[in-house]
């Protein structure tokens, strides 16, 4: 069910790349986080939208 849920969601949204720094869990809810280093690219996005 997840699967199909993320594959929707890749579908329907642009590709934009980004330079993951660091990737981690929290051990008492399993929460997998990442964090993302923003480029010059994903600033001018942000800014355009």
């Amino acid at each position: 069910m997840l699967h199909r849920q993320a594959k929707g969601f890749a579908q329907n949204h642009k590709v934009i790349p980004a330079y993951i720094g660091s990737v981690g869990m929290f051990n008492d809810t399993k929460t997998v986080f990442v964090s993302p280093i923003m480029k010059q690219y994903v600033l001018v996005s942000e800014r355009i939208i």
